[in-house]
């Protein structure tokens, strides 16, 4: 068994089809759901024993979720209002979409700051408040 470059191997393919997904010249780029079908299509199939098999790509196995995060990350981390696009994009292809909004929470939350949390979601989080006071106490992000 392998060891070394599993990491490098999952970033390299999500630098690809993040290349990919914003080349207007490309068909991916053109697609309504390029998203969904990017993150599909970094996907290996996982045989689990039943008729059909499923796409890793949108599963829980870190061979899916990290290619996932690092494209929705390169994706949207420039654009205004990323961390929110970016966050809702991870949603609506599904999957293990709370294992890839980790990843994307945290780079994007540290790149962005707390202020890129958009304010209808700081208004309805019913721990906003509570959150903020524990943001607040740590020394570097103290107002």
């Amino acid at each position: 068994v392998q060891m070394g470059g599993f990491f490098e191997t999952k970033v390299a393919q999500a630098i690809a089809k993040f290349r990919e997904a914003t080349n207007p010249d490309s068909a991916l780029s053109k697609e309504p759901f390029a998203d969904d079908l990017a993150l599909t299509s970094m996907a290996r199939l996982w045989d689990i024993g039943r008729s059909e098999p499923i796409k890793v790509g949108k599963a829980s196995p870190t061979e899916g979720t990290l290619p996932g995060a690092v494209y929705f990350i390169l994706k949207y981390a420039d654009e205004e209002e990323g961390l929110k696009k970016a966050l809702q994009a991870n949603a609506m292809v599904g999957g293990d979409n709370a294992s890839r909004s980790i990843a994307i929470g945290m780079v994007l939350g540290a790149y962005k700051g707390v202020d890129a949390i958009p304010g209808e979601w700081r208004e309805t989080l019913e721990q906003w408040d509570y959150c903020e006071n524990l943001l607040n106490k740590l020394p570097l992000l103290r107002s």
